[in-house]
This record gives structure tokens, sequence and C-alpha cells, in this order.
């Protein structure tokens, strides 16, 4: 298949050639950052292209997805795919993906109001029969799935007028029996000059116990299995990003107004990292992507109990598009085309 074009070719064995042997071990109590070099071609880069879309495979690596480029790394990081679907595809153009089984993704299209369930093994992509066809919905905003049940936030159509308001609603359908229940609805606003165009930024994501969050431009929300808010952090950030970690967990890009930071834990303590590996373009990209001072962060939450707390504002990657955990470590996406690094994030093995 033709894959992606423009991917920046790095020169990822110099620099380990420059600091095999003479570099110190990690340090544990620090978080560690390491470009994620892929092979789109037979050849190791690790700069390229930006990802809006980072699932877990189930296995311990990843699927990421710009546009109709699709990559899947292993949990070793080796390169299992790099390749285009066809642009006719569910999901193709502006994608959503959420991980359904080991063999199957579920994907969706921005604007075109499809959702779809696609085979890896064989490639091919059948349309879930849906309730969509009656024109309320502008786009769907985000997906997530979990035990045959597919997560749909969708967007209401709305005047052409800045701030712009959407209708958000949480829609769960079953994939087996057809079932369908709107679990939540909230308005949101995008304002036209923030973004891609595509509408406000809306993640989603279920957590083993059934517990929903979602992530809008006004906030973080833990929702009930049946959609009844049990806590919320407001936010300003237009770009919201978020990502499920270890149980109870969630790392998320914001802007609080103003949520307060544990002070029961070292995460009290200034947190630490270092850049390891990679070229030195990957690393350059790092620290641009690191450089945000208009109150954005990245942040490490706390879904137990019913309620969300920050634990530790983290003084790197404050510009991220996507993230994923992979079981022991977060790839997080930063940059866009010519400087777009998947970065593995893994926390310190002594604690923050």
């Amino acid at each position: 298949m033709r894959i992606r074009r423009r991917v920046a070719v790095a020169a990822i064995a110099l620099l380990a050639a420059l600091t095999a042997g003479c570099a110190a071990p990690p340090d544990p109590a620090a978080w560690l950052l390491e470009p994620v070099p892929f092979t789109p071609g037979g050849d190791a880069v690790d700069v390229g292209y930006g990802h809006d879309q980072l699932v877990p495979d189930g296995a311990g690596g990843f699927w990421g997805a710009s546009s109709t480029t699709r990559l899947h790394v292993d949990a070793t990081g080796a390169t299992l795919a790099h390749f285009n679907v066809d642009i006719s595809e569910i999901g193709a153009r502006m994608p959503l993906l959420a991980p359904l089984t080991a063999t199957e993704l579920l994907v969706a299209d921005r604007f075109d109001v499809r959702l779809g369930i696609r085979d890896n093994t064989s490639g091919a992509t059948r349309e879930v029969e849906t309730l969509f066809a009656d024109g309320r919905f502008a786009s769907i905003a985000a997906i997530a799935a979990r035990d045959r049940s597919a997560y749909v936030a969708l967007l209401g159509s709305s005047a052409l007028d800045a701030p712009v308001m959407f209708t958000l609603e949480i829609v769960r359908l079953g994939l087996d029996d057809g079932s369908r229940a709107v679990l939540h609805t909230e308005p949101v606003t995008a304002i036209p000059a923030i973004g891609d165009g595509s509408g406000p930024r809306v993640r989603l994501d279920v957590q083993e116990d059934g517990s929903i969050l979602l992530a809008t431009p006004a906030g973080l929300s833990l929702l009930a299995p049946d959609g009844t808010e049990l806590s919320r952090i407001d936010s300003r950030e237009a770009m919201s990003a978020l990502a499920l970690g270890a149980p109870d967990e969630v790392l998320w890009w914001s802007q609080p107004a103003e949520a307060p930071v544990s002070t029961t834990s070292a995460s009290a303590a200034p947190v630490r990292f270092e850049v390891r590996g990679g070229s030195a373009e990957a690393r350059a990209s790092i620290e641009r992507h690191s450089r945000c001072d208009d109150g954005r962060a990245l942040r490490r939450v706390s879904t137990g109990g019913g309620a969300l707390q920050t634990t530790a504002r983290l003084p790197f990657l404050c510009d991220g598009r996507a993230a994923v955990w992979t079981g022991s470590a977060w790839i997080v996406a930063i940059g866009g085309e010519g400087d777009g690094v998947l970065v593995r994030v893994t926390p310190p093995r002594a604690g923050v």
C-alpha cells in the first residue's frame, strides 16, 4: 500500500551511538520520556506527522490514526503495520478509533455520522446499524467501547454564530442487540478561531467499572454508568485531551479554573523528568511542545472513590494531541506534519 508521504527521516542510530556505553542509567524517581521509532518503509524514523487518535491494541501496543494513515506498534516498540486506508472507508478522513476486541476496532467518521467495526485481520470494515439518520446530529465528537457496547458523543447542529453552541449527547449503543440509551446531555461551546474547524474537542473513555470519563472545552467530568455526573473539574482548554491509565487514573491536558493539586502524597514535591534517546529532531520537538506559558498543562488525575482529584501537574508535553496507556507507560502524541513525535512517558518507579 502507498504509505504517507513527507515522513521526516530521523537519524536515530546516530544519537544512540554517541551515548552508548557512557550514559548514566535513568533516575528511577524521575519521569522518563523516550521518542518512539517506527518503520514506515523499512527505515526507522521518530519524527513525522501528528497523531490525533491513539488507542490500545489489547496486547501492550497501540494503534495510531492521522487522516487516512494507520500505524500499529507492538509492546516491544516494533512496527507491525503502517498503511493508508481507502478514502471511502468509515473513519478515513477525520478518524475516531476505539478498541473493541483483540482483533477489532470501533471506527467512526466525525462528519459522516457513521459508525463501523474494522476487522484488523482481514482489513474489512462493516457499518453498524444505528439511529443517526434523523438529521439531529452534526457530527460524532468521540467514541469509546466497553463490553460490546459503543459509547458515542454526538454533537447537535448549531447556528453559525460565535461562540458556537452545540448540544452534546452521550449515547450507549448495544452492538449485538441494537439497544440505544441516551446517558448524558450538556451544552458545549466552540470558538471558531480555535482548533481545526471540526467543532469542540471532546474526549470520551469508559473505565472497567462502567463509569465514563468525558473531557470537553468546559472541563473533565466523571459520570456514573447511567450518565449521572459524579464529579467535575472545570476547565478553559478548547483542545482538551484524555487517556485512561492505571486503575483509577487518567492523563488530562487542561487549563483548570482552578483544580487543587493533592498535597497528601509525594506528588507535592517537584516533578523531575529525563528525555532519553531519539534523534536530535525528536528531542527538539519534545522541548518545543513542553513550553506552554498560558496555563495549559499535562495533569495526572485520580478517579478513585467517584471523585476527580489532580495529583500531579507535569512540567512536560503541555501541548499534546492524544495519549494512550500501554500497561506500563503512556504514549503521547505531540506536534504535526514535520515535527510529530510519539513519546513513551514512563512514570517514576520510586513514586512521583
